[in-house]
């Protein structure tokens, strides 16, 4: 029978091997997870809200195309393909909703705690009927294609301190805030639009995305 004969100092020197070894693991488990968080964050940083064109602004003179309006513009015209989801700018009660052979469906929303009314017309199809209680980005209809859409598919939004008349003397700027989009993070806005924002997701620059290695990384 053999017997194993282990050197006393050789025993320290396994034992801090064995601890080196074991730091080294930790050690690159940690530098795997900080490079996956700092890709998500990269990633996260880098989606951007795209909101809907604008074809014409709140008191403008201009149409949807080349035309001048007979009146200063009430509200707000968003482009919009047909067929798109108009969605409620804020929460609340269904006042009026009706039926315009040359505008399409109408609707309006009254919001008890900014005391405002929200109209939204150009409408193919509505989700929602009079009386109905709505939550801000509900799905009010879906944006239709009609004479007074000056052949342009479009949401015409108006934001009125009384009940909406296409007036401007009773109206605000729907975008005085700017173009804040439904569930944009970081803002806090008394509305938003009623047309969503498309999600565009840009590559991350060299210096920023953690994948790509830079000079002096060895990757």
């Amino acid at each position: 029978m053999t017997t194993l004969t282990v050197d006393r100092n050789f025993l320290p020197l396994l034992v801090v091997a064995t601890a080196l070894s074991a730091c080294a693991s930790i050690g690159g488990i940690r530098t795997d997870r900080q490079r996956a968080e700092r890709i998500q964050e990269c990633h996260d940083m880098r989606v951007e809200l795209v909101p809907p064109p604008v074809l014409s602004v709140h008191g403008s003179l201009k149409g949807v195309r080349l035309g001048r309006r007979t009146e200063p513009h009430s509200g707000v015209d968003l482009a919009a393909p047909v067929g798109m989801p108009v969605i409620a700018s804020t929460s609340g009660i269904v006042t009026m909703t009706y039926h315009d052979p040359e505008a399409g469906f109408v609707i309006e929303i009254y919001n008890q705690r900014l005391k405002i009314y929200s109209l939204y017309a150009h409408l193919q199809a509505l989700e929602v009927s009079h009386g109905s209680s709505v939550k801000q980005g509900s799905v009010l209809g879906l944006v239709g294609l009609f004479k007074r859409s000056a052949g342009v598919p479009h949401v015409h939004w108006e934001v009125c301190t009384k009940p909406c008349v296409g007036k401007l003397a009773s109206t605000v700027d729907p975008l005085k805030d700017g173009l804040i989009c439904f569930g944009q993070p970081g803002v806090q806005a008394d509305w938003s639009l009623p047309i969503s924002c498309r999600r565009h997701r840009s590559p991350c620059a060299p210096a920023d995305d953690p994948t790509i290695p830079t000079e002096g990384d060895p990757g």
